[in-house]
């Protein structure tokens, strides 16, 4: 009984040899997208003032300006006037405004 020859990475391997290398190489890519994984976990997340603010609503929930501002820290209601105008303008796909009635109610989508 002879041993079968293999085209392992443009060499003649031997058959048992070809899988030992498979399992090897594929252990490798393995490991390496597990440290490649660990690698963009560590990476720090830049947000921008407007991003914390959307979370810390979905946070709370659908809230008004004076609760949303009280929950960021502020201790003046119109804290964050800016900021809501800013996301409103800017990104209005990421926030439901309720204007039907008063005061008005802000929830992140």
């Amino acid at each position: 009984m002879g041993i079968t020859s293999h085209v392992f990475n443009g060499k003649n391997v031997p058959h048992i040899r070809c899988k030992i290398m498979a399992k090897v190489i594929s252990t490798v890519e393995t490991q390496v997208a597990v440290l490649s994984a660990e690698q963009e976990e560590s990476k720090p997340v830049f947000r921008t003032y407007e991003q914390i603010c959307l979370d810390k609503l979905k946070e709370i929930g659908r809230a008004t300006a004076k609760h949303w501002a009280y929950a960021m820290g502020y201790t003046n209601p119109n804290a964050l006037r800016k900021v809501i105008r800013r996301i409103t303008n800017n990104t209005p796909h990421k926030i439901k405004v309720y204007t039907g009635r008063s005061p008005r109610l802000y929830e992140a989508i």
